[in-house]
């Protein structure tokens, strides 16, 4: 389990370092946002920008006895004519562990009687609308993952997800 430790300890140091470094205000209008993310994994967010567009997003899920840490990149961009909608696509990568039971996404992962770990590799997709005169966007995304388990089984998942977030 040291590996665990030292990958999520990893995870969480560069996304620190990532959100002082990069201090300027997106294109997208905030710099900060915490929110909820509900449908596939469900939990809380928290989405740092840099002043290029891109930005930095940390999902700590919760699900049937178990818990992920998610670190994405993801890109911003305006296809649209107008300024309250973005695009946004980008990558990143999880840990989750669970207890003696199955997983909230695909209760067929992980259905031993033992505690379980597993890391995979993650891709975003999706679409974020800013609700005018207020400090709310809300996101609809796919977020397909590709992950190993200890038990060595591998899995993939589409994973949707509907957000809320409250930006500053």
């Amino acid at each position: 389990m040291t590996k665990t430790k030292a990958l999520l300890i990893a995870l969480l140091v560069g996304f620190f370092f990532s959100a002082q470094t990069a201090n300027a205000q997106s294109t997208t209008g905030y710099s900060n946002a915490l929110g909820l993310r509900a449908i596939g994994t469900t939990g809380l967010t928290y989405k740092h920008f840099n002043g290029r567009g891109n930005a930095l997003e940390a999902i700590l899920g919760f699900g049937h006895n178990s818990f992920s840490a998610t670190l994405l990149t993801e890109k911003y961009s305006s296809p649209f004519d107008t300024d309250i909608v973005n695009l946004y696509y980008g990558f990143g990568g999880h840990v989750i562990f669970q207890s003696d039971s199955n997983l909230g996404v695909d209760r067929e992962r992980f259905d031993d009687v033992d505690d379980e770990f597993g890391v995979g590799a993650d891709f975003i997709l999706g679409l974020e609308l800013y609700v005018p005169d207020t400090p709310l966007a809300i996101s609809l995304d796919v977020k397909p993952f590709i992950e190993v388990a200890t038990s060595g089984n591998a899995y993939f998942g589409m994973d949707p997800g509907l957000g809320v977030k409250l930006f500053f």
